[in-house]
């Protein structure tokens, strides 16, 4: 019997060339479909592939529409923008929004494992889902206050990361199963509001990253700064970069390596990225300089 929504398909599922060069004997294939593109997500051969996977195969389809959604709009915007606003509007979006909602649909999945047998692990986990969006929430709201033009500085929730940098690794324990160490040691009691807003979604993009791409289980963050510089180090025990050794911010930008979006909002706030990769993990430094001009 078949699960609900999926029908049996009556032709051939794949070209009888493709099938004879590559001796296909299995296959499951996933819809992608957004306003802008279509195509199919296509596994080979994988061993005991049941209907199970089904569901599995349609989340990561789901994660590789909202990747190539978000390549797109970022392409997009740096084509048609005039103004810094919308791009760094759209780094904001995929750092936080997008990315927890990822996490948001990885986590409803287990839900829907554990609901019949283990009741109650889906329950704390829908609660840990519940302060996700609840956070995420007043991300957005501070987000649409930065569209608004009376509105130049950000709200004081965004300037305190002494606070908010310790709640960011609980809600992302709880969110990849990583565990995140946090020491911050600020010599300015608040920094300014585009420097602190940009150091925050800095830091969640390099942790985020070493769950989901480095599959790292530990994450160590070190923040200070002096009275004209902020300096960042993340550490990570993940299986590190596509490079081993040391890259500053010159050959990453010239050789296009490292994390794409986290290297940008470091352009944009004037800093310097460097990275260490190797077998054992990364290790990334970030210095960023403190100006009258970010308040």
């Amino acid at each position: 019997m078949l699960p609900a929504g999926v029908e049996r398909w009556s032709g051939t599922p794949l070209n009888s060339e493709l099938q004879r060069r590559f001796s296909i004997k299995s296959v499951l294939s996933i819809t992608l479909y957004w306003e802008s593109f279509s195509g199919r997500l296509f596994v080979f051969d994988k061993e005991n592939m049941s209907s199970d996977d089904l569901v599995l195969g349609s989340v990561v389809a789901k994660k590789m529409m909202d990747n190539l959604e978000q390549f797109y709009m970022m392409k997009r915007l740096r084509q048609a923008a005039t103004v810094e606003e919308p791009i760094n509007l759209a780094r904001d979006l995929h750092d936080g929004i997008l990315q927890s909602l990822t996490g948001v649909v990885l986590q409803l999945h287990t839900v829907h494992r554990l609901i019949e047998n283990e009741p109650q692990a889906a329950q704390r986990l829908l609660k840990d889902i519940q302060i996700l969006v609840s956070s995420e929430q007043q991300n957005l709201r501070v987000q649409i206050q930065q569209l608004k033009p009376h509105n130049a500085k950000l709200p004081d929730w965004n300037l305190d990361l002494a606070t908010r940098l310790p709640e960011l690794a609980e809600r992302i324990e709880h969110q990849w199963g990583l565990h995140v160490d946090v020491d911050v040691n600020l010599h300015q009691s608040r920094l300014p509001g585009k420097l602190a807003h940009g150091a925050y979604f800095i830091i969640r993009e390099a942790i985020i990253n070493a769950a989901r791409h480095a599959m790292a289980s530990s994450v160590k963050v070190g923040i200070s700064s002096t009275d004209h510089q902020l300096q960042i180090a993340i550490t990570d025990d993940g299986q590190g970069f596509p490079f081993d050794g040391r890259r500053d911010h010159t050959e990453l930008t010239e050789n296009n390596l490292g994390p794409v979006m986290l290297r940008e909002r470091v352009t944009s706030l004037s800093g310097q990225l460097a990275i260490e990769s190797g077998k054992t993990g990364a290790h990334l430094e970030i210095t960023l300089p403190i100006t009258e001009e970010m308040t």
